[in-house]
This record gives C-alpha cells, structure tokens and sequence, in this order.
C-alpha cells in the first residue's frame, strides 16, 4: 500500500510537472503529449523524466528502449527473416546496433555471495562499479533492481526483469557524536571504507537467546550465497518458486523518483542521466 501511495504521488507529481512545461491546464495536460495530436510540444523533457524512472538498470533501459520504439511505429527487425524494407519505414533492431550508446551507470551491485550478518542485523554484501562517488549513497532509501535466471520445469532457463520500488535497503552513517572519524569528516573528508562500511542493512536477524550471537549469524551467512529473506522477496517478485531462482544480477538502485526541480522547473534532479541521456530518443 505505502509503495503504491508513492508510486500514485510521484506520478501525480509528474502530470503536474507536464502542465507547466506545456502551458496548459490540468484538464488538457494528459492530451498534450499524444502523439496523434496535430501540434505536440517540443518539450522532450516529460517523457525523458519517464524513461529515466523506468530505467533504473541497463536491463529495464534496454526494454524501455525497445517498448517506446514499437509504441512510436518502428518495425523490430529480426536477423533469421528477409527482411521487406520499404522507403520511409521506421525500423530497429535487436541482434545488431546502428548507433551505439551504453545504458549502464556507476553502482553498487550485489556480489554473487551477498550473505553477510553482524551484530543481530542482515546485510548484503556488494561492490563498487566503476569510479563513483560512493559517499552519495549513505543515508538513503534503496532497493533492488535487475535480472533473476529462473528455471523452468523443461530444465530450461529465463531471464525476468524485477525492479522492487519500495525501499528495503540503506547504508547508515553514524551520528557525528558517536564516530572519532565523523568529528574530521569536515577537514580530513569522508572516508569510508568499501569493504567494512559500504554495506547496506537488510534486516534485523532472528533474536537468538546464546550470547554467541554474532557467531552463529555469521555462520549461518556463510552457508547461503544470498540471504533466504532475500530470495523469498525476489521470488515473489517474480511469481516463481525459491529453489526455482538459479542466478542473480542485482543492482542497488535509489528509490527517489527523478523530477524536475529549480524555481522554474529548469532542472533535471537524477541519477544515471549522464548516460541514459545519450540513449534516449524521442
């Protein structure tokens, strides 16, 4: 319920977001962006917010992609056919690339054993892709995103896409009193350590009464590439049994929708755009 009431607010937020940059009321701003209309806006900016909230992957960037080609009349090509080209079509391919862009974006992904635990609190182990600015990601509300390989019945194996929008995980600072190292953060920098601090909370562990808490914990994520919690909230993403899950691919993604910002809406507030910019075409 509370990640629909988000899901409602943010496209609420959008719509009204749209009438401004078309200049026109709330009654006729759902129409304005219509393809079929005689004079459609300019303004590219509506639909890139759009694709920016839907690609939170290289994976779901790659579907949109494809899903606004075909909704815009371009005919998918495929490479084992004859192709029937005629003068002025519109037409795209899957199997080979004509203009080259790369969805993806610096992130945290999961490594293939995420299972960590310490002190009574589940954590998900990941790793740095490429060079970012890692201390952007304390403090905020992040979730999963990416690719799960299921096996089927027949032994065969598909790829499903999941994108959970409600926040499950966050990589917590310390308050300032209570961290030697958080008294310098202002002089010395922000310094955290990948490895030991860069790990985001889960969940709190199941209360165990032995004082050996941390060990038992730490002894049961040895066991499990991926906490079980964690693959029953992905299976049931999916619509799959657990054991069902053979492989993995997740990226740490932050759940604040993208939005115009500024006082005259002029700014674009999101992440992944210096990419995901150069694949967007309208």
């Amino acid at each position: 319920m509370a990640a629909t009431f988000r899901k409602v607010q943010s496209s609420a937020r959008l719509r009204r977001q749209r009438c401004r940059l078309y200049n026109v009321s709330p009654a006729q701003c759902d129409t304005t962006n219509d393809s079929s209309s005689k004079e459609p806006s300019q303004s590219i900016v509506p639909d890139l917010l759009d694709y920016l909230n839907e690609s939170w992957t290289p994976f779901h960037a790659t579907v949109e992609a494809k899903r606004q080609l075909i909704a815009s009349g371009f005919q998918l090509l495929n490479e084992n056919e004859e192709w029937n080209l005629k003068a002025g079509g519109r037409y795209a391919s899957g199997d080979f690339h004509l203009i080259a862009a790369h969805t993806d974006s610096l992130c945290l992904k999961l490594k293939p054993k995420s299972s960590s635990s310490k002190g009574g609190y589940l954590m998900v182990s990941v790793q740095t892709y490429g060079a970012g600015l890692w201390h952007t990601w304390f403090d905020r509300d992040l979730s999963l995103a990416g690719r799960v390989i299921v096996r089927g019945e027949d032994g065969s194996f598909s790829q499903s896409l999941v994108k959970i929008e409600r926040p499950l995980l966050r990589v917590p600072t310390l308050a300032i009193h209570l961290e030697k190292s958080a008294r310098t953060a202002n002089t010395d920098g922000f310094k955290p350590n990948f490895e030991s601090h860069l790990i985001p909370l889960l969940a709190t562990g199941p209360k165990k009464a032995s004082s050996k808490t941390v060990d038992i914990d730490n002894e049961f994520s040895q066991k499990e590439a991926h906490h079980p919690l964690l693959m029953q909230i992905l299976s049931s993403e999916v619509g799959c049994k657990v054991q069902d899950i053979a492989d993995i691919e997740l990226n740490v993604c932050d759940t604040q929708p993208i939005c115009l910002g500024g006082a005259n809406d002029e700014f674009i507030f999101s992440g992944r755009l210096d990419n995901l910019a150069s694949s967007f075409v309208r």
